[in-house]
C-alpha cells in the first residue's frame, strides 16, 4: 500500500535541543509505521537561532526526508548586540531586562516582529513548500509553533492549494505570558490576535497539548467549532525509558530537568529544603539541575544550599537527561507564574511519570497539569506559599528512603502516553478525512 505524503513545517529540528523539537521528531518517526510518508521542511543548521544543541537527536530521524531552507534571523543580530554572542539572547522563557538596552530590545521584539522574530523563515519555507507540493502531490500539511510565524506558511499554502491543514499549538500564541514583558502596544497585540484568528479559522484541524480551558479560549477568539480542536499531549519515549537503568543512591537525590527562570516560583522549595536539612543533619542530600537554568536561579541555590550537595549540569543530551532523572528519589517541577499555567504541560512531565519516581510540582493547583498529576499514587502540586504541605510531602518521601522502602509513583494506563501510542492516535485522527472522502 502506498504511503500518504504529509508535509511538516517545523522550525525546531535536530540538531536543535530542548522539548520543543521532540514532539514532531517523534510524530515524524512513528508516522511511517502507520502508513504515512513524512516530508520535513525546516531551517538550515547554520542559519537557525537555537538556544541549545543536541546532536544526539539526529540519529532518531536520519532516515526521514528533510529539506532545509535559508532564513533571515534578526535574533542572532540582537543576541550579538546585547550579549556578545549569537545564542545567549535566544528566547528561553524569560525576557532579559537588566539594563536600558535589554528594555529597548524587548520593546523592539514585542512590537516590530509579529508574531515573532523568526518570521524571516516564512518566505523561504513557502518557496520550498510550493515546489514540493507540486512535485510530490502532497495533500496533507502540518505547521507547528512556536514559533507561531510557522503557521503563516500554512495560511498562504492553504489559500493556494487544495490541502488538509493541521495546525499544532505546542504553546499558546497571543496569550503567551512573556509577551506582556515586551511592552506591547495595543496595536501590536491586536495585530497578533488577528493573525492567530485567521489561522484558527482557515485550519482544517487544530492540535493542542491540552484541552479544557485552552480550547475554550481558542473557540472564543475565533468563533470556530469545537469539532476542529483535538488534544494530543506530549509523551515519553518508552524505549529510552526502559533502556536506561534505574539506580539506587546512597544520597537522597532531588532532580529537576528543563527550563528554570525567574518566571518560575522556585525559591520557596529550596528555602524549605534548607530548613529540612537541619532536621535531618546526617542525611546526605543532593540537588541536581539540568537544562536551561537561569544565572539568577543558579546563584540563589548556591547561596542558600550551602550544606547540600548541588550540581548544575546545564543542558544535557536527551539520553543523559533521562539517565539523570532515573537516578532521582524525588523529581521537581515548577510551572510559570500567570494565567498561561492553565494552557501548558511541560514536555518532560510524562517522562517523569514514566519513571515511577515521586513528583513534587509547584504552581497552580487547579489546572490541567495539577489534576493530571493527581492520578499518580505519589505526585502532587503545591502552591508556592503552602510550605507546610510541601514539607510534609517531601518528608514522607525522605522517610521512606531512609527505611529503604522508596515510594513508587504508579500511574494508570501510562502506556497510552508513549510517543508511539500518541502517534497512532494522531494517525487515526488524520485518516478520518480519508475515510470520509471514500
Amino acid at each position: 500500500m502506498q504511503k500518504i505524503k504529509i508535509l511538516i513545517f517545523t522550525y525546531y529540528w535536530p540538531p536543535s535541543g530542548g522539548s520543543g523539537v521532540q514532539r514532531w521528531l517523534y510524530f515524524s518517526k512513528y508516522l511511517k509505521d502507520f502508513g504515512w510518508h513524512p516530508i520535513i521542511i525546516t531551517v538550515k543548521k547554520s542559519k537557525a537561532s537555537y538556544s541549545v544543541i543536541d546532536d544526539s537527536l539526529e540519529g532518531y530521524v536520519d532516515d526521514l526526508v528533510v529539506y532545509r531552507t535559508n532564513t533571515i534571523e534578526p535574533l542572532k543580530f540582537y543576541s550579538n548586540l546585547i550579549f556578545g554572542n549569537s545564542n545567549e539572547g535566544i528566547q528561553k522563557g524569560e525576557v532579559f531586562k537588566k539594563n536600558f538596552f535589554h528594555h529597548l530590545a524587548a520593546f523592539i521584539r514585542g512590537n516590530f516582529f509579529i508574531p515573532d522574530a523568526r518570521k524571516g523563515w516564512v518566505n523561504y519555507a513557502l518557496k520550498k513548500g510550493r515546489e514540493i507540493i507540486k512535485n510530490e502531490e502532497v495533500k496533507y500539511m502540518v505547521t507547528t509553533g512556536p514559533p507561531h510565524s510557522s503557521h503563516l506558511i500554512g495560511l498562504n499554502l492553504k489559500q493556494e492549494f487544495s490541502l488538509k491543514w493541521i495546525v499544532d499549538f505546542r504553546d499558546p500564541w497571543s496569550s503567551m505570558f512573556y509577551l506582556k514583558e515586551m511592552y506591547r502596544t495595543k496595536y501590536a497585540q491586536k495585530k497578533d490576535e488577528r493573525l492567530e484568528k485567521k489561522v484558527l479559522i482557515k485550519a482544517d484541524k487544530i492540535l493542542t497539548t491540552i484541552g479544557d480551558s485552552f480550547h475554550d479560549e481558542l473557540i472564543q477568539k475565533s468563533n470556530i467549532f469545537s469539532e476542529k480542536l483535538f488534544s494530543i499531549p506530549n509523551g515519553y519515549d518508552s524505549d529510552l525509558i526502559n533502556y536506561v537503568n534505574q539506580r539506587l543512591n546512597s544520597t537522597f537525590h532531588i532532580v529537576y530537568s528543563g527550563l528554570l527562570t525567574n518566571n518560575h516560583s522556585f525559591k520557596p522549595f529550596f528555602l524549605m529544603l534548607k530548613d529540612l536539612k537541619s532536621i535531618y543533619p546526617k542525611l546526605k542530600i543532593r540537588v541536581s539541575l539540568a537544562g536551561q537554568i537561569s544565572d539568577d536561579v543558579d546563584l540563589f541555590i548556591r547561596e542558600n544550599l550551602v550544606n547540600i550537595d548541588y550540581v548544575n549540569s546545564g543542558y544535557l543530551p536527551h539520553i543523559q537527561s533521562i539517565n539523570l532523572i532515573k537516578k532521582a528519589n524525588l523529581l521537581l517541577n515548577f510551572t510559570y507564574y500567570g494565567d498561561s499555567n492553565n494552557k501548558m504541560i511541560p514536555g518532560k512531565v510524562l517522562e517523569y511519570i514514566a519513571t515511577g519516581i515521586p513528583i513534587l510540582s509547584i504552581g497552580n493547583t487547579n489546572n490541567y497539569l495539577s489534576r493530571f498529576l493527581l492520578k499518580g499514587s505519589c505526585a502532587k502540586t503545591f502552591l508556592d506559599n503552602d510550605l507546610t504541605k510541601m514539607r510534609s510531602f517531601t518528608e514522607k518521601v525522605i522517610n521512606a528512603y531512609i527505611k529503604n522502602k522508596p515510594l513508587k509513583n504508579s500511574f494508570p494506563n501510562i502506556e497510552n502516553f508513549s510517543r508511539k501510542a500518541l502517534t497512532e492516535k494522531l494517525s487515526n485522527l488524520l485518516k478520518k478525512d480519508i475515510d470520509q472522502i471514500k
